[in-house]
């Protein structure tokens, strides 16, 4: 049996395993055949999370190899960054294209999915965090299929995932609205 724990050590669990998929697919397998074997699947992110929503004792899902920009748009000032990106990795590629996050945080070792999920990364009235940049998500739900979610096609999922703590699935995927480059 593994073990997991968050950065500080005070929430702990011993999942069965601990999987690391690299592609939505293999996401779309873990999640299928541990729905199969009758266990809980958990995202674990970058281990922050003060509460046990990542503690398990089925399969505790490590992102961190589910990285990458996979699409910027410029002229919709659009990015979809696969979930396990770490934010500390988007800004440059990001300010290549002449865009960066609406807010990037100054906890940049997070995920994307972590991140969005918690609620983090808002600073003052007019940095929001960044769900609420957040125009659309690809996530594998409990049968191991992937759906998209916006405000026009599945909006109560959409509302729900962008800050969700991984209750509706594994969100692979985010595509948030972006802004013009700037220096702080």
């Amino acid at each position: 049996m593994a073990e997991w724990a968050n950065w500080s050590g005070n929430v702990c669990a011993h999942p069965v395993r601990v999987e690391a998929p690299a592609t939505e697919a293999e996401v779309c397998e873990l999640v299928a055949r541990a729905t199969a074997d009758g266990l809980a699947v958990r995202p674990a992110g970058s281990r922050h999370s003060f509460t046990p929503l990542c503690a398990t004792d089925g399969v505790a899902v490590d992102m961190h190899a589910l990285t990458g920009i996979e699409s910027i748009d410029r002229d919709a000032r659009t990015a979809t960054i696969l979930g396990g990106t770490l934010i500390s990795a988007i800004g440059d590629e990001l300010r290549a294209e002449g865009l960066s996050l609406h807010n990037q945080g100054d906890v940049d070792v997070q995920t994307v999915t972590g991140a969005i999920g918690t609620g983090t990364h808002g600073t003052g009235p007019s940095l929001r965090n960044l769900s609420a940049v957040v125009v659309a998500l690809r996530i594998v739900g409990a049968d191991g299929k992937v759906v998209r979610a916006d405000a026009s096609v599945r909006p109560g999922l959409f509302q729900a995932g962008r800050l969700s703590l991984g209750a509706f699935g594994i969100v692979t995927a985010v595509t948030f609205q972006c802004v013009p480059a700037y220096n702080l």
